[in-house]
């Protein structure tokens, strides 16, 4: 059995928001986006340039405008994203905000202890687990993530650790 406990801070929402973010449904979407927004921002660039031939300038700066936003949503969309998802963890998180979080981690699968309760999700409750930034993260059915800093384990509790992550079906 593996325990851990930990205080959320911010290194760790930003972890879990780049989780998120890298999930292959936001990929996916983002990739769309971008691709919309490179397209529309051609159209839009296009007609601008052809309505500046024709002598309409008012009408050929609005849409060479709407080119650039659309080039800049299309530029910065994990940015924007990652700023939406941290600021709704925030106001999602204050009530576990300064509060310890204590996973018990076995064969059966993980207990989780905070201030609002105690639970138990079993290996079946996770659809997928993996690394990032340091961190081991497990992601249940319903996108919760339990998230763990691989620097606070025991080498030991690091490789037992390792050994119960095989429970998670891929």
């Amino acid at each position: 059995m593996v325990r851990y406990k930990t205080e959320a801070d911010d290194r760790e929402q930003r972890v879990l928001a780049e989780i998120s973010l890298n999930t292959p449904v936001n990929r996916k979407k983002r990739k769309s986006t971008a691709t919309v927004s490179v397209i529309l921002s051609v159209i839009y660039a296009a007609f601008s340039a052809w309505l500046f031939a024709r002598g309409v300038k008012a009408n050929g700066f609005l849409l060479l405008g709407f080119a650039l936003v659309f080039l800049l949503i299309a530029l910065f969309s994990k940015k924007f994203q990652l700023f939406i998802v941290l600021r709704l963890m925030k106001k999602r998180n204050k009530a576990l905000a300064g509060k310890t979080v204590e996973y018990a981690i076995d064969g059966d699968g993980v207990e989780i202890t905070s201030s609002l309760g105690t639970g138990k999700n079993n290996w079946s409750a996770f659809n997928r687990c993996g690394e990032q930034d340091g961190y081991i993260y497990l992601v249940r059915l319903d996108n919760n993530v339990v998230l763990i800093d691989k620097s606070r384990l025991s080498p030991e509790e690091l490789k037992e650790l390792e050994s119960l992550l095989g429970n998670v079906r891929k």
